[in-house]
């Protein structure tokens, strides 16, 4: 009788400590995401305040720091867009975050421009210049060509058209950080297509930008020393910035990207606080991201710890889903280690597919990648949610649906990595 209790009771008590762990990442999550941090970005001080705030989780969890505190710092030069935004086609007004985003790079500017619709032909061939420096070029982007796209990406380097700016319509807008330095003497806004009023005169803009040359940020490094092989590291990665804000009102959550993968890595730490590793185990979250993966780069030039005892790095970048599964970049590239990973999830039944990818600059495993550490960066799929680098990306819309597998894969695959160590 005792023990057909027992079992039921233990089975409970296995559920309720899985069912605190996504409770607390949700917290997490829900914090992160929450205006006090303004989208973890550089207005308002966003990234610096989520900074001081997961430094406080791991000195709660009981992590040590490698050095005087748990906080790195170092400068990046950036652009920031704390002041008014407007974009108007001719009498239509277009909302910043939602309708419209200007481009990194683009400066201060305010005014009236006439608008130009060259032929696409000359635009693709290189052709094409604008007729007065107050011109502005329209890319009419949907339904047209891979290489048409390609070059309106190709404006982050230069304006080949000459002009003031160069608006561009899309389906669907996402902001981005990265290419924000040096600023360019052109502007670049992407404007839903939904909107756009039938062939309109001109366009007013009003964008005000903040050149940061020298912006201080900080990754946040802890670690749980291993039991038997402290010297050696097992590194769980992720990028807490985000957007941040474009315009005084206009705030990019990143729940998925990647509050998500940041909750993951400091899931794990409570998990090895609380069951000390054998190797040891460090928790970093890494700035600027958004901005070319300055902070994980700079990690990797000013190591806290020897990058030559980081047996492995396993990074988190959006892993709100996994109804498909997680794709596995470095895969391909770490066949042994991959095929260990996928054999784990094929025994424990985890999730539907582990796929491998290539090689890819794409997030923060990157920099590791380069100097010779074994890394994969791992993201899951599914069809549940779709947000990315917009106002919609929220921690309240968040499904996280494959939480605890994803969750169990990781720190199995880890345990099984400093078991084959030895």
């Amino acid at each position: 009788m005792i023990r057909t209790l027992l079992i039921p009771l233990f089975l409970l008590i296995i559920q309720a400590l899985g069912a605190q762990d996504i409770r607390y990442a949700r917290h997490l999550i829900d914090t992160l995401c929450s205006n006090t941090y303004y989208g973890r970005g550089y207005v308002n001080d966003g990234m610096a305040n989520a900074a001081v705030l997961l430094a406080q989780e791991m000195e709660r969890h009981g992590l040590r720091t490698a050095g005087p505190s748990y906080l790195q710092a170092f400068p990046i030069a950036v652009n920031t867009f704390p002041g008014l935004m407007e974009f108007r086609a001719d009498s239509t007004f277009f909302t910043p975050g939602l309708h419209f985003v200007a481009a990194p790079f683009s400066p201060t500017t305010e005014g009236e421009y006439r608008l130009v619709f060259p032929d696409t032909t000359r635009l693709l061939n290189g052709t094409y210049r604008a007729p007065d420096p107050r011109s502005v070029v329209v890319i009419p982007e949907p339904g047209q060509s891979r290489n048409l796209r390609r070059m309106g990406d190709s404006l982050r380097y230069r304006n080949p058209y000459g002009g003031a700016g160069v608006v561009r319509l899309k389906e669907k807008i996402s902001w981005h950080v990265s290419g924000s330095w040096p600023l360019k003497d052109y502007f670049l806004i992407d404007a839903v297509d939904s909107l756009w009023p039938e062939r309109p005169d001109s366009i007013g803009v009003v964008i005000r930008s903040v050149a940061e040359p020298f912006y201080m940020v900080e990754n946040v490094f802890g670690y749980i020393p291993g039991t038997r092989y402290p010297d050696r590291f097992i590194l769980f990665t992720a990028h807490y910035d985000h957007l941040g804000m474009m315009g005084p009102y206009a705030i990019f959550p990143g729940a998925n990207d990647n509050a998500s993968g940041t909750a993951m890595i400091f899931d794990l730490a409570r998990h090895y606080a609380a069951h000390p590793p054998e190797y040891s185990v460090g928790i970093l979250a890494c700035a600027s991201e958004e901005a070319g993966l300055l902070g994980s780069r700079y990690f990797t030039e000013h190591p806290l710890i020897p990058l030559d005892k980081i047996e492995f790095v396993l990074n988190l970048d959006m892993v709100g889903t996994g109804s498909e599964g997680i794709r596995v970049v470095n895969g391909t590239v770490n066949p042994e280690a991959f095929a260990l990973l996928d054999s784990i999830n094929r025994t424990g039944q985890l999730l539907p597919e582990v796929l491998a990818r290539g090689e890819a600059a794409n997030s923060d495993h990157h920099p590791f990648h380069e100097k010779g550490i074994p890394s994969f960066f791992i993201f899951t799929t599914g069809k549940e949610y779709r947000e990315y680098h917009n106002l919609s990306d929220r921690a309240q819309d968040l499904p996280m649906t494959a939480w605890e597998e994803v969750f169990q894969l990781l720190q199995r695959f880890a345990d099984a990595i400093m078991k084959d160590g030895h």
